[in-house]
């Protein structure tokens, strides 16, 4: 295979604003197979390397930083990377990335165009953004595969094994860290029983915004964390009526409502019994 970019620092690559010393492979593979446009690469450190993109079109790019530091801006939000992260884009995704100049990132990357690559990536729910996955040895694979002159045949099934193991491990990973996630702002939510903690205090400890909080909790668990917490407290409210002698006022302040009142208009609203009659029905 032919590398297509200049190998020289002083002139730029394809879309590349600055110098920078980058190989890349591409694969010509026939209108039988399902992966088209594939491209394999690798950019060398180069502190003042910088990618601004308006968009992918239909392709999909996958990188690796092997080392080094950098940051991506994708859809108006930056993420910083480096050694040992993987960052995907999505396809129609405008983007722009650039190096740290006292660490420039080396990395590997690869970029094709696939309908069903695309809808593996989507059932997994492999969006835009930065993943902490060890794939040197899955990009070193197939850039190794892209430098070799072998039939296209051949070439083509083993990339597309080697693209096929870097999603699933993506897939996983993100999936481990979601679990992750939601077990710490569900033990946040528990622990806020007592407390008047808001959803940006327990986003800020999650390292996420408010709004990312409340879609992510409730995607993976179908209520939003103020009501999880609320059913909590109010389950925690039904212990303390069916145990204690607590007055009802004491219990809204214990469990920091605003006042009885509003707590008893939700404790109804949750249980279909006001405080007081749901204490009477246990005797």
């Amino acid at each position: 295979m032919r590398n297509i970019l200049s190998p020289k620092p002083t002139e730029s690559g394809v879309d590349i604003l600055y110098p920078s010393y980058e190989e890349a492979y591409a694969v010509a593979l026939s209108d039988l197979f399902p992966i088209e446009n594939i491209l394999i690469g690798v950019t060398h450190p180069f502190p003042a390397y910088k990618v601004k993109r308006r968009a992918n079109g239909r392709s999909f790019l996958i990188e690796y930083v092997l080392e080094g530091e950098g940051e991506f801006r994708v859809q108006g939000k930056t993420v910083r990377v480096s050694g040992g992260e993987a960052f995907v884009i999505c396809k129609d995704a405008p983007h722009d990335y650039r190096s740290n100049p006292d660490k420039p990132m080396k990395k590997l990357w690869i970029s094709f165009v696939s309908d069903y690559l695309g809808k593996m990536l989507e059932s997994y729910r492999i969006g835009t953004g930065s993943y902490r996955v060890d794939l040197k040895n899955e990009f070193i694979s197939l850039y190794n595969v892209a430098k070799i002159d072998t039939s296209p045949q051949n070439k083509f099934f083993e990339i597309a094994e080697i693209l096929q193991g870097i999603i699933l491990k993506i897939a996983r990973t993100a999936m481990e860290t979601a679990e992750d996630a939601l077990t710490s702002v569900k033990n946040a939510l528990l622990a806020s029983v007592y407390s008047r903690k808001t959803l940006d205090e327990i986003a800020a400890e999650a390292y996420t915004s408010r709004s990312n909080l409340i879609r992510i909790f409730k995607k993976q668990t179908g209520v939003t964390p103020y009501q999880f917490l609320l059913l909590e407290k109010i389950n925690v409210a039904k212990t303390l009526l069916s145990t204690t002698t607590m007055q009802i006022k004491n219990i809204a302040e214990l469990l920091s409502f605003t006042d009885e009142h509003y707590f008893s208009f939700l404790f109804k609203q949750k249980t279909g019994l006001t405080p007081s009659q749901y204490r009477n029905s246990l005797s």
